[in-house]
């Protein structure tokens, strides 16, 4: 991943920059729901207390970390703790959650 300057923390959710959620708080949707709002491209940030899981069942997602590229392929389920920095890229027909 390059260098930025500027990457963004988000307490809750990717583009929800007010979002404040408790401990217990689980959050499910399509992965087509927010990628496809953002043109397939989640640009790098981080999440200071979000824990995701990916379950893919269709399609494939270009993974960025802090130092390399990773081609997570269907079907697969990742896990991103909270504070990695990351960014994502999706095929047009991902599919999952």
């Amino acid at each position: 991943m390059d260098s930025q300057k500027n990457i963004i923390n988000y307490d809750g959710l990717y583009g929800d920059v007010n979002g404040k959620y408790s401990a217990e708080y689980i959050f499910l949707e399509l992965i087509a729901t927010r990628s496809q709002t953002f043109d397939w491209n989640i640009k790098p940030h981080i999440h200071t207390n979000l824990f995701q899981v990916f379950m893919v069942e269709n399609g494939q997602i270009d993974f960025q970390d802090a130092t390399q590229n990773h081609q997570v392929k269907a079907p697969c389920i990742f896990l991103i703790p909270p504070t990695h920095l990351h960014g994502l890229t999706y095929s047009t027909n991902v599919r999952g959650y």
